[in-house]
């Protein structure tokens, strides 16, 4: 098994054979509160149930990636050579709902520079029905 999670909230499914167009991933379904987690496709946006394999196809260059239900995860979209080229780039909330209709997230935001906490932490964390 050579998949593994960025965070909580983002799961990641390496392709691992060569020439491969379609992968079976194992979606977990535990870690939800309780509740059998739901799982959306990155590349898709399709709603899955945990506690199911689900076929992703893929291609050179893709790698199938599921975010928890619940979950808002912050991105940067654009593809940048370097950390500091993207300070000033948008970043995207993506936000997958759970069953009930809310998600959470949080973003942490420093000036990609310097080592060291700011007095001013400048740090979001919301949670709540959208």
């Amino acid at each position: 098994d050579t998949a593994f999670t960025v965070g909580a909230d983002l799961l990641v499914f390496p392709v691992a054979t060569k020439g491969a167009s379609n992968v079976e991933v194992p979606l977990p379904v535990h870690g939800c509160g309780g509740a059998p987690c739901e799982w959306f496709s990155v590349s898709s946006g399709a709603r899955l149930r945990g506690g199911f394999w689900h076929s992703e196809p893929v291609g050179l260059g893709s790698m199938p990636r599921y975010q928890r239900g619940g979950s808002i995860l912050p991105r940067r979209e654009r593809v940048r050579r370097s950390a500091l080229l993207a300070v000033w780039d948008p970043i995207s909330l993506h936000a997958a709902l759970d069953a009930a209709g809310h998600a959470a997230g949080r973003l942490y935001l420093d000036d990609g520079v310097t080592a060291r906490l700011p007095a001013a932490l400048h740090e979001h964390q919301q949670s709540g029905g959208l």
